[in-house]
């Protein structure tokens, strides 16, 4: 919201662009390639007047403090990818590994991602597609879902809270058919 107007922006996902540029009618929002450390570069030389990044991947990679100016879009804002934040493990079928890693199930996440997924599945989306979903249980019990689509040149957000997961995400899909 602090933003001087027509400041150029740097993104490269089209879920970010759409939805910023929803907001912020008045920003040039480009698309920019290279790795992190590359758009930070280009950050840094002036090609852009702000570029967006994932917060967890500076974090990872201890690029954050590089970044002098930085600060974090509220999901409420910027609805992300499905599935961000959540790690999944793959295993073979070896009974006695499937039972360690049964260990570290996150009830909670579990619950959250795959009305996400079911959600996207639904809609026959893919990962590059301009989608975003936040599902999140709340301390009632209750589970709070975000979505936002890029349908044509329409952009569709809503939000649903429901104390039922089970097809929530397909139910809540059918909203954006």
């Amino acid at each position: 919201d602090t933003l001087p107007q027509n400041l150029t922006i740097g993104t490269s996902s089209t879920r970010r662009k759409t939805q910023i540029h929803n907001i912020r009618p008045d920003l040039k929002i480009e698309y920019m390639r290279g790795n992190v450390e590359t758009r930070i570069r280009k950050l840094k030389e002036g090609q852009y007047d702000a570029i967006i990044l994932a917060k967890a991947g500076l974090k990872r990679l201890g690029l954050l403090d590089s970044i002098k100016y930085h600060t974090a879009i509220d999901t409420d804002i910027m609805i992300p990818a499905m599935g961000q934040g959540a790690l999944g493990i793959e295993t073979n079928k070896d009974p006695e590994i499937v039972e360690l890693v049964k260990k570290l199930d996150h009830k909670p996440t579990r619950i959250e991602t795959t009305i996400e997924r079911e959600f996207v599945k639904e809609l026959i989306l893919g990962c590059h597609a301009p989608v975003g979903i936040k599902a999140k249980l709340q301390d009632d019990g209750t589970i709070k879902v975000k979505a936002v689509l890029l349908k044509g040149d329409e952009l569709i957000r809503k939000e649903i809270i429901s104390d039922e997961f089970e097809g929530l995400g397909i139910k809540f899909a059918e909203e954006f058919k």
